[in-house]
């Protein structure tokens, strides 16, 4: 079987989980609630809407995945699965049929659940690469829908990702009473969705003319997109985080580095009901949506009509925090500052950049500076600040062309002095601590590394593209809002368990700090 190597459950510690996966421990602590109780003071209207803090939620044993796998910490030289064409190869996958490993060039011959459309179908054996998994653990989630699916991404799928989608749209398609499905997309300045194209690709093998589908863009100005990325099933389980269904990027050569979590409970309708949100501002918008069958209802009840409520099976705290960009309020930005602000020890960052864009040595965009006011205020107070962002000229795809920049153009150098200067203009004075020896003892700015090298094999300087804020090892948010200034639509929860920590510290912060702390920056103030 295929898999991204998830994570084992947390038994070895004697802890121990139940049958279904989920901790024996529970309740929160007090970084959630602070977090909770910033959001009631900012935006008790937006309680149920776009954001939620529930304690039912449970975790499967892979309830964290990375991209690359977690197996790849530590090497440099990944083997990417051979792409072809022809009778030897899947044409909707483009990867070589095989046999054994031998068949595959030094990639891995697997069996791959999503290459089945239809139910009895057996799946087939492709060549694949290490992330390739991804694309099982996101058509397993589908295709368990009985009543409902929602994937919402910044653009439409590509490649083996939109093999992946179209082969679950199918399956679920031919059921005797199919879930309904909307998909949601981005549109971006340069990256215009057609949806009734979109709609065509992934409908392409469904023949129920009762199927309810509908493919959507949101988009509500010239800086304001979709950029959440969430799969959620019947709201009961939603998958969340920081990748893009970018098949060149994540599942071949010089791959992306990305977290993303799986959560059941009522989380996941509250992540439905965002999208609810989302819809909400498109459907009556012409051009934007698209249905199955062609002529069919492009706005289609919302899911809060469709499915009723139901309470979660686990005990497990998790707030969810979403923004609307200019179309709404934007909760998200401030449970980030909170959960910042809540440090008592320590605050770890990683992101693909905390800086705004700069090309051509001007800057397109503002420093957010509520977050480094927050950073600042943790340092004086003593708390260690760990912030993770990719190296410098940092991409990935085939070439680095600003679509596949992953790096937005100002140094860690830069960062630490931005924290300074704004600490000095804003903190001096204020809390009996000298700001400049505060940051140097306790901020410490680094470039991503997954090995001890800077680049893959290829000389692809390494990409990071997660969005985590990780405090006093105890709570943590993970999903697609980054930390620099953006106004669009995002999505992410905060996790407020000691479980659940414990395995995010052991399987990604351990070995990410390992290879990233010799680049930490030290300013000549410092020394």
């Amino acid at each position: 079987m295929l898999s991204v190597a998830p994570l084992a459950a947390c038994s070895a510690d004697g802890e121990g989980t139940s049958e279904a996966g989920d901790e024996l421990t529970g309740g929160g602590s007090y970084v959630g609630t602070a977090v909770v109780a910033r959001l009631r003071a900012e935006h008790a209207k937006e309680e149920g809407v776009t954001w939620s803090d529930s304690n039912d939620a449970r975790f499967d044993a892979d309830w964290l995945q990375q991209i690359p796998a977690v197996n790849t910490w530590g090497s440099s030289n990944l083997p990417a699965a051979p792409t072809c064409t022809g009778s030897s190869c899947d044409g909707d996958f483009a990867l070589r049929t095989c046999t054994t490993n031998a068949d595959c060039d030094g990639s891995s011959c697997a069996t791959l659940r999503a290459t089945v459309a239809h139910e009895g179908d057996a799946p087939r054996r492709l060549c694949v690469g290490p992330s390739d998994g991804i694309l099982d653990t996101l058509y397993d989630t589908i295709v368990s829908a009985k009543q409902s699916v929602d994937v919402s991404s910044l653009t439409g799928p590509d490649g083996r990702f939109e093999a992946m989608l179209r082969n679950a749209t199918t399956r679920l398609s031919e059921r005797a009473t199919p879930p309904t499905v909307r998909y949601i997309f981005g549109s971006f300045p340069g990256g215009y969705l057609n949806v009734s194209e979109t709609l065509r690709n992934l409908a392409r093998d469904v023949k129920n003319p009762q199927f309810q589908f509908v493919v959507g863009s949101y988009n509500t100005g010239p800086t304001t997109w979709n950029h959440a990325k969430i799969v959620t099933i019947d709201g009961e389980k939603v998958f969340t985080g920081g990748m893009n269904m970018w098949t060149p990027h994540y599942l071949e050569g010089s791959p992306v580095h990305d977290l993303n979590i799986a959560v059941h409970g009522s989380t996941a309708r509250a992540a439905a009901l965002f999208v609810d949100t989302l819809w909400d501002g498109i459907c009556n918008t012409p051009n934007t949506t698209a249905a199955y069958p062609e002529g069919g209802d492009r706005c289609l009840p919302s899911f809060a009509a469709r499915v009723p409520a139901a309470k979660g099976t686990g005990s497990k705290r998790v707030i969810s925090v979403g923004r609307l960009g200019n179309r709404g309020e934007n909760p998200g930005d401030d449970a980030l500052v909170a959960l910042i602000d809540a440090a008592k020890g320590n605050v770890k960052v990683s992101q693909q950049d905390v800086a705004p864009i700069k090309r051509a040595g001007l800057t397109l965009g503002s420093w957010n500076y509520d977050v480094f006011d927050a950073i600042n205020r943790a340092a004086i107070r003593g708390v260690d600040i760990d912030i993770v962002v990719s190296n410098e000229g940092a991409y990935a795809g085939a070439s680095a062309s600003l679509a596949n920049s992953y790096f937005n153009g100002f140094t860690i150098g830069d960062v630490w002095n931005v924290a300074h200067t704004r600490a000095v203009a804003t903190q001096a004075g204020q809390s009996g601590t000298e700001p400049t020896s505060a940051l140097c003892k306790h901020l410490r700015v680094m470039y991503f590394r997954s090995s001890a090298n800077a680049a893959w094999a290829s000389g692809t300087p390494q990409a990071n593209h997660a969005k985590n804020v990780f405090v006093d090892d105890r709570a943590f948010y993970v999903g697609s809002q980054n930390i620099y200034k953006a106004n669009l639509a995002e999505f992410g929860v905060i996790i407020d368990d000691s479980l659940a920590s414990g395995e995010l510290t052991k399987s990604y912060w351990t070995p990410l700090l390992k290879y990233a702390r010799p680049t930490t920056y030290v300013d000549t103030r410092c020394r």
